[in-house]
């Protein structure tokens, strides 16, 4: 379950994220190699994402 409603958020190593999103039939994907600030990505991936689609999240 991702920290949007209605998506998921996988995760892989070195800060590589994917969010997929059903209902809005989109696929977001971030891919790094920064082994030290992961959550940074996936926050500012979530963000981003939030902020297109005009909602307000809490991060996990």
């Amino acid at each position: 379950m991702g920290p949007i409603e209605d998506t998921l958020i996988l995760a892989g190593n070195y800060g590589q994220y994917c969010v997929i999103d059903k209902k809005r039939q989109m696929v977001s994907c971030v891919m790094s190699l920064d082994g030290n600030d992961h959550k940074k990505i996936r926050d500012d991936l979530v963000d981003s994402l939030a902020e297109y689609y005009g909602v307000k999240i809490s991060h996990i």
